[in-house]
């Protein structure tokens, strides 16, 4: 009988060489994360040779020329703003929640930043592809910091399933937590 090979683990080396590959949150130590495409991906069988099945994707490819045709977020990555820079960027911050909280579509933004160019603003240039990027990389990233802080100061959390409505049912003093932080 063959011995079991070793699987491969996401190692400092890796780390160094494909700086855009993270581990994985998920409860497989083998599965990584590409910050470009965003896929998640084992690397137990190859490693390496993973990552690089990997980059040769499609997927992985139409994310990188994307990346590279979209220059739009280095302007939301200064430093510092004049006072008019200010007031765009925060203009087409908001457009792009205002878009999102309604249910338009970013093929809508084309038409409407042309609107907004015409008759506020000549400077405005929330189109379509901007609108995205700002959305997916801005508003995204800052939500998803907000949920983390709030998930790591979460005292408890309450699972509503059949079987915990069933104790509920019976003894709803011995899911929740008393004074002292124990559930009796």
């Amino acid at each position: 009988m063959a011995a079991k090979r070793r699987k491969c683990v996401f190692n400092d080396d890796l780390k160094l060489k494909y700086t855009f590959i993270k581990e994985s949150n998920n409860i497989d130590p083998n599965e990584v994360y590409c910050k470009k495409c965003g896929s998640t991906f084992s690397i137990a069988n190859s490693g390496k040779n993973d990552i690089e099945n990997h980059i040769k994707t499609v997927k992985h490819k139409r994310a990188v020329l994307a990346a590279i045709a979209s220059s739009s977020m280095t302007y939301f990555k200064k430093k510092e703003f004049e006072t008019a820079e200010t007031k765009i960027a925060a203009a087409e911050g908001l457009w792009a929640y205002y878009t999102v909280m309604h249910n338009q579509s970013f093929r809508s933004m084309d038409c409407t930043c042309k609107l907004i160019k015409a008759c506020l603003d000549a400077k405005f240039t929330c189109s379509r592809t901007k609108c995205e990027a700002i959305i997916t990389d801005v508003l995204v990233s800052y939500a998803n910091q907000i949920l983390a802080e709030d998930l790591r100061n979460l005292w408890y959390a309450l699972c509503s399933t059949g079987y915990f409505q069933h104790l509920w049912m019976q003894e709803p003093e011995g899911i929740f937590p008393n004074k002292a932080g124990h559930c009796d």
